[in-house]
């Protein structure tokens, strides 16, 4: 598959509201959060969760849940050095290509770091 199936943008590394925490499994484990441009991604020790609020209708949330197992590989690319805006990393998943931006505030190498640990282990 090479379509991209969604796409979102993480803007700064932040914690995780407790409405996002009441949708953990009692063994879960919450490794990183981001804000993302409207809500919020959350990389647990078992999926990555992101709650979404379309900008048509700011009072829908949507939660995406997408488990490391279906995660078969991912890219990085920095974003340059002339108007550098950040970096990109792509997932390629079971039910295709993922797209993440990651605003300049976010680390690439970091970022890979914490999808070694969550995927690989």
């Amino acid at each position: 598959m090479n379509e991209i199936a969604v796409a979102w943008t993480l803007v700064k590394e932040t914690y995780a509201p407790e409405d996002a925490v009441k949708l953990l499994l009692p063994d879960e484990e919450i490794i990183a959060a981001f804000k993302t441009v409207k809500d919020i991604a959350i990389f647990t020790d078992k999926r990555l969760i992101i709650k979404d609020s379309p900008t048509l209708a700011p009072k829908k949330v949507e939660t995406y849940v997408l488990p490391y197992r279906t995660i078969q590989m991912w890219s990085g690319e920095n974003g340059g050095l002339f108007l550098d805006s950040g970096s990109e990393v792509e997932l390629w998943t079971t039910i295709g290509r993922i797209k993440i931006g990651l605003k300049k505030d976010i680390d690439l190498q970091k970022f890979e770091q914490l999808l070694s640990r969550v995927i690989i282990g």
